[in-house]
């Protein structure tokens, strides 16, 4: 229905690389995902998180043991679960959430139960697309 019903950003210390960042944030919105109490959940993403989460090619990766608490938490916790990738030029919202975790005080979150100012213009842009 293109509605926010939670949304969060923080600043990510001790990252190795962008792909350790969207692992960790991906495990942060399915714990909120969880807490929320939904039950069916789609993560979208822009990076090679797919694959991992579909096969397992992540086990010897240096994030794989969030990977593999990523997989055992969807299986626990949802009756629903499935991963879609969109490119980067389809996942603006991330990437502005993204902005704000980034340009955060270190070790901060922040969560909002709708959209943040900065992105409720993203979000309805994104939503006049996906109706179409």
């Amino acid at each position: 229905m293109g509605l926010v019903v939670q949304a969060g950003a923080g600043h990510i210390q001790h990252a190795l690389d962008a792909f350790h960042t969207e692992v960790i944030a991906a495990l942060e919105g399915i714990k909120m995902a969880e807490m929320a109490g939904m039950a069916k959940v789609e993560l979208g993403t822009d990076a090679l998180l797919k694959l991992d989460l579909l096969h397992d090619s992540f086990k010897l990766s240096s994030v794989g043991g969030l990977i593999h608490v990523i997989k055992e938490t969807a299986v626990a916790c949802f009756s629903s679960f499935s991963v879609s990738h969109c490119n980067r030029g389809c996942n603006q919202i991330a990437h502005a959430l993204a902005a704000i975790g980034s340009n955060g005080p270190r070790g901060t979150n922040q969560f909002w139960e709708s959209s943040p100012i900065g992105v409720v213009v993203l979000v309805a842009s994104n939503c006049a697309v996906s109706t179409v």
